[in-house]
C-alpha cells in the first residue's frame, strides 16, 4: 500500500510540476484560482513572478512591435510621396528642358531675322547712296555704268530714284536695257 501511495504521491507531484512548466512557458494559461494556489506556495512564488514578468514583457514587445509597424508604414508612405515628388520634379525637368529648347530655337530664330532684316537695311542704305550718287552724275556716264552692272542691281538702284532724276537715266541707256528694266519696274510696281 506505501507502494501505492508512493507512487500516487509522485504522480500528482508529475503532473503538478508538467503543469507548472506548461504554465511558466505559456504553453497553458492558468486560471486566476491556480495563481492564488502558486501565491500561497512559497517555493512556486518565483516562477509565479517570472511568468507575470514574461507576460509584461510580451505585452510590451508587442506594444513595440505594433509602433515598430506603425513606423515602417510612415516611412513607406514617406517613402511613396518621396517618389511621387522626385517623378513630378523629373516631370517638370522635362517641360522645362522642352519649353528652354523651344525658347532657344524662337531666340535663334530671332536673331537670324534680325541679322536679315540688319543686311537688308544696310543694303538698303547702299542702294539709297548708290541712287544718290547716280542722280549727281550725268545721266550719259550713269547710264554707261547702269549698261554694265545686273538688272537686279539696276533695277533697286532706279527703284530708289527719284523718278525725275532717274526719266533721264533711262533716257540715256541702250534702248533694250532700258525697256527690259522699264518691263521689270512695271512688275514689281503695278
Amino acid at each position: 500500500m506505501t507502494k501505492w501511495i508512493l507512487a500516487i504521491l509522485a504522480l500528482v507531484f508529475a503532473i503538478t510540476t508538467a503543469f507548472v512548466i506548461l504554465t511558466i512557458t505559456g504553453v497553458v494559461q492558468p486560471q486566476p484560482w491556480i495563481e492564488s494556489f502558486v501565491e500561497g506556495q512559497p517555493r512556486l512564488r518565483p516562477y509565479l513572478e517570472t511568468y507575470r514578468r514574461g507576460l509584461e514583457v510580451e505585452a510590451w514587445l508587442a506594444e513595440q512591435e505594433q509602433l515598430l509597424e506603425l513606423e515602417h508604414q510612415d516611412v513607406a508612405q514617406q517613402q511613396d510621396e518621396f517618389n511621387e515628388a522626385r517623378q513630378q520634379l523629373a516631370q517638370w525637368e522635362m517641360d522645362l528642358d522642352a519649353r528652354e529648347k523651344t525658347l532657344d530655337e524662337a531666340f535663334a530664330q530671332l536673331e537670324r531675322q534680325q541679322a536679315e532684316l540688319r543686311n537688308a537695311q544696310a543694303e538698303e542704305v547702299n542702294t539709297l547712296l548708290l541712287a544718290d550718287m547716280y542722280s549727281e552724275m550725268r545721266p550719259a556716264d550713269a547710264a554707261e555704268i547702269f549698261e554694265r552692272m545686273d538688272e537686279a542691281t539696276a533695277l533697286d538702284i532706279l527703284r530708289a530714284m527719284d523718278p525725275r532724276r532717274s526719266s533721264p537715266l533711262v533716257a540715256a541707256m541702250n534702248r533694250e536695257l532700258a525697256a527690259r528694266l522699264s518691263r521689270q519696274l512695271k512688275e514689281v510696281n503695278p
